[in-house]
């Protein structure tokens, strides 16, 4: 899918979108935060900065309750693919940022 397709389902330029302190989708690949991604995993690090405050307590709480979301990955210039569902299995606290571990939701 294009970008455009991408902007009307994620409906922001921001890495994570967030709705009612929830996560509903994740962009990630070719983007500062995706630190790998495979077809089943993703591990997506956020800084520990105040101007990622919303986005940090939104995938905490995704962590803690289960929820998942929809993760879009840049294949290329304006060339995205819909990886599926997600949720997020893990969180690792380190010094300057803290990593989240996404893996794909069974049948999505």
């Amino acid at each position: 899918m294009n970008w455009d397709e991408v902007l009307r389902r994620h409906g922001t330029q921001a890495g994570v979108k967030i709705t009612g302190g929830r996560v509903v989708s994740v962009l990630c690949g070719g983007h500062e935060h995706a630190d790998s991604v495979s077809e089943c995993e993703v591990k997506y690090s956020v800084p520990k900065r105040r101007v990622y405050a919303n986005t940090l307590r939104a995938l905490s709480s995704c962590a803690a309750e289960g929820s998942d979301f929809t993760v879009f990955y840049k294949v290329q210039k304006n060339q995205w693919q819909d990886l599926g569902r997600f949720k997020v299995s893990e969180l690792d606290i380190r010094k300057g940022d803290v990593l989240f571990r996404l893996i794909q939701v069974a049948g999505s």
